[in-house]
């Protein structure tokens, strides 16, 4: 049946050309001195003809290869996306172009095979190395792509974590420092949040007073605020101490700058008349925490009833006259870990990026035992 009605369809269309043919006038033409008539609409058909199958052989090739490719890309992409990461490899081995070597750097992530990871010289490939804790190992490689005018943000931001883990804050910095430059809107503050930690961090190491104010200035977190406080207890600015506390109590951030202050008794000293009245807007937990940190049993007392079961043993079991008891209660201060990042890795201690996750200000203050 189809077959039938593409031999009428076929006569049907000759019978019109031998028709239009008849009926149509003619035009003289002239070629390399020849001279004949042709009927225009033949001149006509033809011109179209040829302005149809010029670019047809042009891009009829170039949309087979582009079929090919692509059907190629979907078969790599489905094999990533069901699990067969080694396959992923094999269809990616030898194939250029940033999606065949975005899908085998992020199969090697999967199969942890770190010699993979390290061996090549696609940053983003070196930055999932640094994801998967080995920053010692892609260090060289991305320093030598740092130094020149990257505009690569997962190579900017795997340097900073590399730098960072290693404990070159300096450098993690400057690589933060260009990311904020480069990053888009939607994620302009949280990075501008991470720079400000980076350099409260540093200014820590170096007590730097004025480094540390900077660091406030780009943006306000916990974090900063803490350290701004440490340095101004250590400049005997009394009044800017002061100010800057009541900005904590502000925003809101007074019970995670606290714990954060915490190790630094001389900070709590100072602030001690301030918490004092304050000691309302202070989590029961924290404050009762600070008073054991400055060996004021009647401070604990005041609060003693609205502490949580952990925090109230440790403190009955700090100020006990019994040997036994006082160690019970340092081990349990060893094993108290109220920082807790979102991925379930918690610590003693504020950290800026988590170790287990790899992410950046994921750490909140929790209380209790996490372990």
């Amino acid at each position: 049946m189809k077959i039938l009605k593409l031999i009428l369809l076929s006569l049907l269309i000759l019978v019109f050309l031998v028709f239009t043919l008849q009926n149509s006038g003619f035009v003289e033409i002239s070629f390399w001195g020849t001279k004949g008539y042709v009927p225009l609409f033949l001149l006509v058909l033809s011109s179209v003809a040829l302005g149809v199958l010029l670019p047809a052989l042009y891009f009829v090739p170039k949309e087979f290869f582009l079929r090919r490719k692509l059907s190629s890309l979907e078969d790599v992409a489905t094999a990533m996306k069901t699990g067969f990461y080694q396959r992923v490899r094999k269809m990616s081995e030898g194939k250029g172009g940033a999606a065949y070597t975005f899908f085998k750097a992020e199969a090697s992530y999967r199969m942890e095979d770190l010699d993979d990871l390290v061996t090549t010289e696609d940053p983003y490939a070196l930055a999932l190395a640094v994801r998967l804790g080995y920053p010692d190992r892609a260090i060289d490689k991305l320093s030598a792509f740092l130094e020149g005018e990257t505009k690569d943000l997962n190579l900017l931001k795997a340097c900073r974590d590399a730098f960072f883990s290693l404990g070159d804050i300096e450098k993690a910095v400057e690589a933060q420092k260009r990311v904020v430059g480069l990053c888009e809107r939607w994620e302009k503050d949280r990075q501008r949040a991470i720079l400000a930690e980076l350099m409260a961090l540093q200014a820590l190491n170096t007590n730097s007073l004025s480094l540390a104010e900077k660091a406030v200035d780009t943006y306000r977190t916990p974090y900063s605020m803490a350290v701004l406080l440490r340095l101004l207890s250590q400049s005997e600015r009394t009044k800017d101490l002061r100010k800057t506390f009541d900005k904590v109590l502000e925003l809101g951030f007074q019970n995670d700058v606290l714990f954060m202050v915490m190790e630094d008794e001389k900070t709590l000293i100072k602030l001690m008349d301030v918490l004092r009245e304050e000691l309302e807007a202070l989590d029961p937990n924290v404050a009762a925490l600070l008073f054991l940190k400055l060996n004021m049993p009647s401070h604990v007392e005041k609060v003693k009833d609205k502490l949580n079961p952990t925090v109230s043993l440790l403190a009955d079991t700090y100020f006990s006259h019994r040997e036994q008891e006082r160690k019970c209660a340092t081990i349990l201060q060893e094993l108290y870990t109220p920082w807790v990042c979102v991925c379930g890795r918690a610590y003693r201690r504020y950290s800026l990026m988590c170790s287990s996750c790899g992410r950046w200000l994921k750490i909140r203050y929790v209380g209790g035992y996490n372990r």
